[in-house]
């Protein structure tokens, strides 16, 4: 696979099945990544004046809270490969004239050079088919007073708010499906090693890199609730979608069982576990 065809395939994803899936469900999702974003924004540290790029922006909801801080004189861009998430980005609200949201691959599009103080990604950068490539051309974009602030998952293990339901599905919907994927393609985990994520900064010409470990609960609501948006928007919400009624109801009885034991009287509350990933130009 060419880099450019794996490109197009994450592209594909993120413009059909994904983005309809990231659309429908993002409301409940920004509320559940709100104590996490609330974190990466504070060691991010954001200042008046400062021109942003913010990598698979998603929905747009840190852009604009960073679009809030740099102010008037400062400048904030979105780039996201999906251009039904982008659409939805933009119908949040009035977008302010510091900020603006273009549909550009980080890892392959022309950023400029020496432009931005800071790179920022909220769980937006562990999809690139060629990393190193990736942050070599971030980088580029970057000043060279400028910094890079990021979140990722670590293990699946280390997250058992997603990886338990995952499993859980799985084991209805493919049972005895051993295949274990390469824990460095690109994916939700794929940051998890903190080894290679300094590889790939180093490769890229960054320094200071450092990763802070960081474990909050997310806070999944009531049973029914955890279940559901489990269903809709995990990794096999597809595949459960287009299963016959018997099978999802045994999907959900599944995931509730996995759910079990964060189960309490506020609902069910997962461990989760992110490295937030600093480093200078």
């Amino acid at each position: 696979m060419t880099d450019s065809n794996a490109a197009t395939e994450e592209a594909e994803f993120w413009n059909n099945e994904g983005g309809k899936m990231w659309t429908s469900n993002m409301d409940r999702t920004h509320q559940l990544l709100a104590p996490l974003s609330k974190r990466l924004l504070a060691s991010a540290a954001v200042s008046t004046g400062e021109i942003v790029l913010d990598v698979g922006c998603g929905g747009g909801e840190t852009t604009r809270q960073i679009a809030e801080s740099v102010g008037s004189t400062g400048r904030v861009v979105g780039v996201d490969v999906s251009e039904m998430i982008l659409a939805k980005a933009k119908q949040q609200g009035r977008i302010p004239e510091n900020l603006s949201f273009e549909l550009q691959d980080a890892a392959t599009a022309d950023l400029g050079e020496a432009v931005y103080d800071l790179i920022f990604s909220r769980f937006g950068i562990m999809f690139f088919e060629d990393p190193k490539a990736a942050f070599k051309n971030i980088r580029r974009a970057l000043k060279t007073s400028g910094r890079l602030t990021g979140l990722c998952w670590r293990t699946p293990p280390e997250n058992p708010w997603i990886s338990r339901p995952v499993r859980a599905a799985a084991e209805i919907l493919a049972p005895g499906d051993q295949e274990k994927p390469d824990p460095r393609a690109p994916g939700p985990f794929a940051f998890a090693d903190p080894d290679w994520v300094r590889e790939i900064l180093d490769a890229a010409g960054f320094s200071n890199i450092n990763l802070e470990p960081m474990e909050q609960t997310m806070a999944l609501g009531k049973m029914d609730e955890a279940v559901a948006y489990m269903m809709r928007m995990g990794p096999s919400a597809a595949e459960i979608a287009a299963a016959p009624e018997e099978k999802r109801k045994a999907v959900a009885d599944a995931i509730s069982a996995a759910f079990a034991e964060f189960n309490g009287p506020g609902g069910v509350m997962g461990p989760c576990a992110t490295w937030i990933i600093t480093a200078d130009a």
